[in-house]
């Protein structure tokens, strides 16, 4: 007899595996399996029965080779072939080091750190092209990825120019289909407004979140269950742990610890006694895939933003105005708290049919005046309304390129923080 939807449910909410595309399974007599590409899936649930322990849905996105993605976009013949993007040292034509390179260069072992002498024998004859990094253009077109991720998830953290942790917990209320079609969202939207792929993971800590998303590459969806979370990350190299490097994975091996696995069954007096209370405890938690490191929204120079949900979906610029006033006023007082002048503002809306668009003006130098947020903001929604036919759900404002006022010298608040994980 075959097992019936509730039965799935109720299995997925006891904890126990099972599989929401290759439908696998237990005694029952299903086989459970990884696909061939590796993605770990999961059982629409519905969510968690109440009263068990709290859990946690954390997306981690990642942009495929970034720099290099973005060159591509300009020049899309540099795809076909091997393209280097180079962080010249200056001191000679060939000096530095490899920033990054598309999968053509790596698939003939040309990786990050590589340098760019050696980086160039490897590739001799192969018609490669070398670019140095262009940052401004990478931080503009990051900060639209930011502000579609903004636009979609109430809870985002800039790890880095290229990625970024989403909370989704509640927007989902723990159920995986509707973790999978969100992330799905993202990774269309992306693409659609940015033309870049993405690879997300998703999973119930940031440390399994950010491991899953790179385990499928390029343009991967990882999803990681709770409940798999410690099977998932068992047989993984220490290494592959945020937070532990050569060093540390040779004073692990040292120890015996070649796995996560290892750590995760060593005992945790072992393991502080080594490494210290506050690493020993991150080790023995993230090995577990139970790390508690919230994803922390938070400010930074790169943008200021706030989104609002219309009372109903709407094409009425003075109606939505009234939202963006309200929107420019907030954003203009965090500015002035922080002594921030910006130099683009943006807008970002959600349309009915949930894809979000996002459009900027750069100002010739850095402002901080609530009137040019204002009329800006208008200008962008009209011309936004004028590309499509659809109603907007949910529209916000962005700030970005930011720097300090005159003479204010506390802008190291909103520089990244250390991490909070060795």
């Amino acid at each position: 007899m075959k097992p019936s939807l509730y039965y799935f449910r109720k299995r997925f909410a006891s904890g126990h595996l099972e599989s929401m595309d290759q439908t696998v399974s237990d005694a029952c007599g299903l086989e459970r399996h990884i696909s061939s590409i590796s993605f770990w899936q999961a059982v629409s649930a519905g969510g968690f029965k109440s009263g068990e322990d709290p859990l946690r849905m954390i997306l981690h996105c990642d942009l495929d080779y970034f720099f290099a993605q973005c060159e591509e976009l300009s020049n899309p013949g540099l795809s076909t072939k091997p393209l280097v993007i180079c962080a010249y040292s200056g001191r000679t034509e060939d000096s530095g080091v490899v920033s990054t390179a598309n999968y053509v260069a790596r698939k003939l072992r040309v990786n990050s750190g590589l340098p760019i002498i050696q980086a160039k024998k490897i590739l001799e004859g192969s018609n490669a092209t070398y670019l140095p990094i262009d940052r401004p253009r990478y931080e503009s077109i990051s900060d639209r990825v930011m502000a579609i991720f903004s636009a979609h998830v109430g809870i985002v953290e800039k790890a880095s120019i290229d990625e970024a942790y989403l909370d989704i917990t509640e927007q989902v209320q723990l159920d995986l289909t509707e973790g999978r079609n969100l992330a799905q969202s993202l990774k269309r939207d992306i693409r659609r407004e940015e033309g870049l792929s993405c690879s997300i993971g998703l999973g119930a800590s940031k440390v399994v979140a950010k491991i899953a998303s790179g385990f499928v590459k390029p343009d991967g969806l990882t999803i990681v269950p709770s409940y798999q979370s410690a099977e998932f990350l068992s047989p993984l190299p220490v290494d592959k742990l945020p937070g532990i490097g050569k060093k540390t994975q040779e004073r692990l091996r040292g120890m015996h610890l070649e796995t996560i696995g290892d750590l995760a069954k060593s005992n945790i007096q072992y393991i502080t006694a080594a490494f210290g209370k506050k690493m020993g405890t991150y080790f023995h938690l993230a090995s577990r895939g139970m790390d508690k490191d919230p994803v922390r929204p938070r400010l930074g120079p790169e943008q200021l933003s706030r989104i609002v949900t219309l009372k109903e979906n709407s094409r009425d610029t003075d109606m939505i105005s009234l939202e963006l006033e309200d929107l420019a006023q907030d954003l203009h007082a965090k500015a002035l708290k922080h002594g921030l002048q910006f130099r683009s503002v943006g807008i970002i809306a959600v349309l009915e049919n949930l894809v979000a668009k996002t459009r900027t003006k750069t100002l010739d130098q850095p402002n901080s005046s609530i009137d040019i947020i204002r009329g800006s903001s208008t200008e962008l929604l009209r011309t936004l309304l004028e590309e499509t036919d659809l109603q907007i759900r949910r529209v916000g404002i962005q700030l970005s390129n930011l720097t300090p006022t005159t003479g204010q010298t506390f802008l190291a608040e909103f520089m990244e923080r250390p991490p909070s994980t060795p």
